[in-house]
């Protein structure tokens, strides 16, 4: 009978520390899972503050800002078949402040996320670009050298090269997080 008892407490001490055990596994799952849910959540959190920092990025003030340049440039081009005077006046006073306070606008609006931060710096150096080529062609106007007419369209070049840098990289971001991003010509 002792023996009974003896073997009934030995095996009942084997199932109460088996299922302690077991409890505390079940536990460990749980944490893992638990944080498992939680690490998943906050890539969703993440993704979906992504995708509402580049919509509003590309938005709005990125469109005005576009469209205040495209304005300056036709402002450019239109003084294709005006004086060389008429040309200096018009770059010194009102082309190139107006494009150098667009940029200032443009370099203001950083975006906070590093990915969105690092393609805005693209559009602000294609920006930089074409403000000194803007610059270079006004010193080409008042030197009267031609070599500074062509250090101008380098200029142009290398800013349109950014600008096209700048559309790819957007458009690439804008895929990695489910976003359609087009541009108006």
């Amino acid at each position: 009978m002792k023996k009974g008892l003896l073997y009934s407490l030995i095996m009942f001490g084997v199932f109460v520390l088996t299922a302690c055990s077991t409890h505390s596994t079940a536990s460990q799952n749980d944490k893992q899972e638990t944080a498992q849910d939680t690490a998943q959540e906050k890539k969703i959190q993440q993704k979906k503050e992504m995708k509402q920092a580049i919509s509003s990025y590309s938005g709005t003030k990125l469109q005005m800002i576009a469209t205040a340049e495209q304005t300056i440039l036709q402002q450019y081009r239109g003084l294709e078949d005006t004086s060389d005077e008429h040309k200096k006046n018009t770059l010194y006073k009102q082309i190139i402040p107006k494009y150098t306070s667009l940029k200032k606008k443009a370099a203001n609006m950083a975006p906070q996320p590093k990915e969105l931060k690092t393609v805005h710096r693209t559009f602000i150096t294609g920006m930089t670009f074409q403000e000194q080529a803007l610059q270079t062609v006004l010193d080409s106007l008042r030197s009267r050298d031609h070599t500074k007419s062509l250090e101008a369209n380098q200029l142009f070049k290398k800013a349109a090269t950014s600008f096209r840098t700048y559309h790819k990289e957007l458009v690439a971001l804008g895929k990695k997080y489910d976003l359609k991003i087009t541009f108006s010509k």
